[in-house]
């Protein structure tokens, strides 16, 4: 007779404190099984849990009279490491299983080569496991299963045993990897490592990360990854250390199964930060992906190689239109922190700008002036390394330049102003300028990095009788919007400029959208999608304002990219350190929120006793003193 037994518990008494768990998916409940044979398990549902904590439930499995704990299988892994009393993450799909075994008996249990549960079989002493028909054994993409099956005799058992299913090569392909500077290039073997080593960086340069088909790939500078196919590595340097975070990336389609799109992923945790959960997110529409999405399915991971933190998941290809990795990690805080890879297929990916470029010209009545400078690159831009420079009535020596500051995200336009400009134009703009943003439609400007012209407007040397172009399309007593198409700057500055090639016009003083701009580069305009936020100050005393140095956002984009930039006071809201205890602050950039955690502790105590007040009534001598006295303050 079959033995079954469903058991719901909630743990509302039971608090799993997660510090910085603002972003917590809500309620989670974990699936415990104790298993005692095929026929003999009891299911109990424990509810109620934070995602991302840790929970023990060894006091939740049930019992038998003769059955002993043999181990844990978690997510469908076995895991002979954990003992009894392990604390495991709660992930958005967990399901933990106790293997118990008669106290006569023998666990045999059969497995994949990554670990998953085949089958579980009870053994006397001296007997012998059952062989499992190979038509019913999982394959594995490019490999099928070796002559002998087992890595270990299915004859005379005498212990618990794990019995691993074994595979060999279809066939012995090979691959090249090409590495640009650095060491590694050579020719691999199917499923073999490879090992890249980046350059030592020039003087004043450092390593940034490795790049594959336009897809950071790793960030350590020694990386290693499993060959599946040819590869071109390249290692990428900057002039200023770049901020080390969790990144998860994927292949492409490897096309190893038939009937499904077969994927590698792995995953980087620098220190400080712990892995909650990995895995692939999928729709049959086309798209961009996140967890946030209004329809998908969630693969969650379940096992990956510990070497190089890569997995392997296949997927049926009917109705698979777009796919994107996903890893949940929790930082040394305490708070949770959701990543994607920033390369997904199913998705164009837009052109991107070589650098940035003028987006907006105002030239407007009175000292109605702007420009509009929007970034499209791709990545956040430091604006120091860029000035204005304004060439008044056909000079070819700058006659007034602005230093610009700051940083600038991808998606966004930098506005600078004349300082006397309309309210209107005013509200939008991040500086003012009344030396170079104080132009006619005579005057040539240009956007200079370094000693390097990137954009122009009007023809520098060159001075026209009012203005370039005409009617609406021209520089003087109009507005100028950057056409959509447009993805690079204007880098000749000294030859005749004609505005109506790149430009639309409009009338004097319009100033609509002067703070964004759409590059279509033929795909959809690039949108904030998520925003991830980090903070190194996450205790206050009583009274002390926000501390932001060091804080900063990892902002993601409709189009798969991302950039990092300092968190700024304008993002924070809702911080207040007047009472004590734990309180969260939202940060939004532009209308995507996301929290964190901080804890208030009172005003420390300096112990330091003044004397606030000496009182001394005086009197004949031999009198006694009755009413003096010192009052002191702390």
């Amino acid at each position: 007779m079959k033995i079954y037994v469903r058991m719901i518990l909630v743990l509302l008494a039971i608090s799993f404190f997660l510090f910085g768990s603002v972003k917590a998916e809500g309620n989670q409940s974990v699936e415990l099984i104790s298993y005692f044979d095929s026929d003999n398990q009891v299911e109990t549902d424990i509810s109620g849990l934070d995602y991302g904590a840790r929970v023990s439930v060894s006091n939740q499995l049930s019992s038998r009279d003769n059955y002993s704990f043999y181990l844990w299988i978690y997510n469908g892994v076995i895991r002979p490491d954990l003992p009894l009393d392990y604390s495991f993450v709660v992930s958005s799909n967990t399901e933990i299983i106790g293997i118990f075994r008669p106290n006569n008996q023998y666990v045999a249990l059969f497995v994949d080569a990554n670990g998953k549960r085949i089958d579980v079989q009870y053994v006397s002493p001296g007997g012998n496991a059952t062989d499992i028909d190979s038509e019913l054994l999982p394959d594995k993409p490019g490999y099928e299963i070796a002559t002998i099956k087992w890595n270990k005799s299915l004859t005379n058992i005498q212990t618990n045993t794990i019995f691993i299913l074994q595979y060999q090569k279809v066939e012995a392909s090979s691959y090249n990897v090409t590495v640009s500077e650095g060491t590694g290039s050579g020719t691999y073997g199917f499923n073999e490592y490879a090992t890249v080593v980046a350059n030592e960086p020039g003087m004043g340069m450092y390593f940034s990360y490795w790049m594959s088909n336009g897809k950071i790939m790793s960030y350590e500078s020694t990386y290693t990854f499993t060959v599946l196919d040819d590869v071109s590595i390249e290692a990428v340097y900057a002039s200023e250390p770049s901020v080390t975070l969790p990144l998860i990336s994927l292949s492409g389609n490897l096309a190893l199964r038939i009937g499904y799109h077969t994927y590698l992923g792995q995953f980087f945790l620098p220190e400080g930060f712990d892995l909650i959960e990995y895995g692939l997110i999928t729709s049959s529409e086309e798209g961009m992906l996140d967890l946030g999405s209004s329809s998908f399915d969630r693969h969650q991971g379940s096992r990956y190689n510990p070497l190089t933190n890569e997995f392997v998941m296949s997927i049926p290809e009917a109705n698979l239109n777009s796919v994107r990795a996903y890893l949940v990690v929790k930082d040394d805080l305490g708070n949770l922190r959701t990543f994607y890879d920033e390369y997904f297929e199913g998705v164009e990916i837009g052109t991107f700008a070589s650098d940035l470029f003028f987006s907006y010209y105002i030239e407007g009545t009175s000292f109605n002036k702007a420009l509009g400078i929007y970034n499209g690159t791709g990545s956040t831009i430091d604006l120091s390394q860029y000035s204005i420079n304004l060439y008044s009535n056909g000079a070819s020596i700058a006659s007034a330049n602005m230093s610009l500051s700051g940083q600038l995200a991808h998606g966004d336009v930098y506005v600078v102003s004349h300082g006397s400009a309309n309210a209107t134009i005013l509200a939008m703009a991040n500086a003012t300028n009344s030396s170079v943003i104080n132009f006619n439609g005579d005057d040539a400007i240009v956007l200079v990095k370094g000693s390097s012209v990137v954009d122009s407007i009007g023809q520098v040397g060159y001075r026209p009788s009012t203005e370039w172009g005409s009617g609406l399309v021209s520089t003087a007593d109009n507005t100028l919007k950057r056409k959509a198409s447009v993805s690079s700057g204007r880098t000749a500055s000294t030859s005749a400029f004609d505005p109506s090639v790149e430009w639309d016009g409009y009338a004097t003083d319009h100033s609509v959208g002067l703070n964004q701009h759409t590059m279509t580069g033929g795909s959809a305009p690039v949108t904030v999608t998520s925003i991830e936020a980090f903070i190194d100050v996450d205790t206050y005393e009583q009274g002390e304002s926000i501390d932001l140095t060091g804080a900063f956002i990892k902002v993601f984009y409709s189009d798969g990219t991302s950039s990092v930039m300092s968190m700024t006071s304008e993002m924070v809201s809702s911080f207040s350190t007047s009472l004590v205890g734990t309180h969260s602050f939202a940060i939004t950039y532009q209308g995507k929120s996301t929290a964190l955690y901080y804890v208030v502790t009172a005003l420390t105590s300096s112990h330091t006793l003044m004397i606030y007040e000496v009182y001394g009534g005086g009197g004949n001598t031999g009198a006694i003193y009755k009413y003096d006295y010192v009052v002191l303050y702390n």
